[in-house]
């Protein structure tokens, strides 16, 4: 018999089950003592591996990905993903840095610092008093980046798009619900009505959790597109990727934010110092200053964890790669927000076999589409599903506005249900831009 916490299977046949534990708290998952009523068992299913299996085909074997604490030679540690075993770091890739773990209140407990699981009166009740319930879900910080890595290793150049996520911080403060312009103050920052009057609505800040998508109205995107500068030794397998943030009009943050990160490149794992509010001149020169009582800050050893992509990758799902989109022309798709889906847009036209096609460019074309289906309304759905006719509404034509702010109107809010004269407008703004896929991957 196999035995795992919670979890056990019987040899031969390797059949079990698994009692698996939703919404644990970090000290009870990290001491193995999960709370709440245990869960019904889920069946296990395991599978004898050949010995020397490698599942992925990256010339690592499952077990030396798997190593702990570090994995074989120069092996990557995800048994599943093939880009990430070998020397070289030119790619794409989705990057996440921790500044603090999003936790689950326990007897008035979190791991966070000031601890929001005590309530008000900042002191734990064992769940009760002004606690919050266990169980409640409470917000970390995170920065949710797309970087395309480029150039030799003595001299690198990292491209890089990134939101700030957490419950404080508002995504986009240049297009906060009480104030759509190009002047952010501190109320429209945050969202934390403590910190300040007249501050946010906690929909236009994120939700403080890893694995969630960059919450509405998205980001801003500035013109240019950042760039780091990084170097990688071979020898040591040391990525690093240092580099000033520019024009960053959150208050809470900016004017400037300067990053020093050092990572495993094969792992992708490792640690930035995160410095904010610095002045624009001295983030350009590489001489940051963490000195609190003028208003600086330092984020010092935040964790980072940077999974490398395969060419081509599409994290919005728009047709338009990530590196195309971290690029700095328009006209070649660049300029736009890789993690948002609805700053491209091409058309559906009749592909002359009775269905519908799109072709990788904004032409004439594209504009005649729009004008045949204004004034159509219905209920948003996907983009990349092909209409059945050339009227009425589709979503690949809707969308709510460009973003205040941003590179350019081709920077686009979500559909809102109904094709109107902006819509059009919008696609007019895009005419001639090319470079993005031609057809629904």
């Amino acid at each position: 018999e196999i035995t795992v916490p919670n979890a056990k299977a019987s040899l031969p046949d390797l059949e079990g089950s698994v009692l698996i534990y939703g919404q644990q708290s970090v000290a009870a998952c990290d001491a193995a003592t999960p709370k709440g009523p245990a869960p019904d068992p889920d069946s296990l299913n395991l599978t004898r591996a050949t010995a020397g299996r490698d599942f992925d085909s990256d010339g690592c074997t499952d077990s030396d990905e798997l190593s702990k604490p570090t994995p074989s030679g120069k092996c990557g540690d995800d048994p599943y993903n093939p880009q990430d075993s070998d020397d070289i770091v030119e790619a794409v890739g989705n990057l996440l840095i921790t500044v603090e773990r999003a936790d689950v209140c326990q007897g008035g407990v979190s791991t966070q610092t000031p601890d929001p699981c005590a309530g008000v009166n900042e002191t734990p009740e064992g769940g009760t008093g002004d606690d919050l319930a266990d169980g409640t879900v409470v917000g970390g910080s995170y920065y949710h980046c797309i970087t395309d890595t480029s150039g030799p290793n003595a001299d690198l150049a990292v491209r890089i798009f990134c939101y700030t996520d957490n419950t404080v911080t508002t995504v986009n403060c240049e297009n906060a619900a009480s104030f759509a312009g190009s002047f952010c103050s501190f109320a429209t920052s945050t969202c934390d009505a403590a910190l300040v009057a007249g501050a946010q609505d906690p929909s236009f800040c994120g939700d403080g959790l890893p694995g969630s998508g960059p919450p509405f109205p998205l980001a801003d995107v500035d013109s240019p597109h950042t760039q780091l500068s990084g170097t990688y030794d071979k020898g040591t397998n040391q990525l690093s990727i240092t580099g000033c943030f520019q024009g960053i009009e959150n208050a809470l943050e900016g004017p400037s934010i300067y990053w020093d990160m050092a990572v495993n490149g094969q792992t992708g794992q490792g640690t930035v110092d995160i410095y904010l509010r610095q002045d624009p001149a001295d983030c350009k020169a590489d001489t940051p200053d963490a000195t609190p009582d003028v208003g600086k800050r330092l984020i010092g050893d935040a964790m980072v964890e940077i999974v490398e992509q395969p060419s081509g990758w599409d994290s919005d799902g728009d047709n338009c790669s990530d590196d195309v989109e971290l690029g700095n022309f328009q006209g070649a798709g660049g300029l736009r927000d890789p993690y948002n889906r609805w700053d491209w847009m091409d058309q559906w036209l009749p592909d002359g076999s009775g269905g519908f096609e799109t072709d990788g460019s904004i032409v004439v074309g594209d504009i005649g589409a729009a004008i045949n289906r204004f004034g159509a309304v219905g209920t948003p759905g996907d983009p990349k599903e092909p209409p059945t006719s050339r009227f009425g509404y589709h979503t690949s034509l809707d969308r709510s506005g460009s973003l205040v702010g941003s590179a350019g109107p081709w920077n686009q809010k979500p559909p809102d249900g109904s094709l109107v004269i902006g819509d059009k407008g919008a696609v007019i703004a895009q005419f001639g831009h090319a470079g993005c896929g031609s057809k629904n991957p």
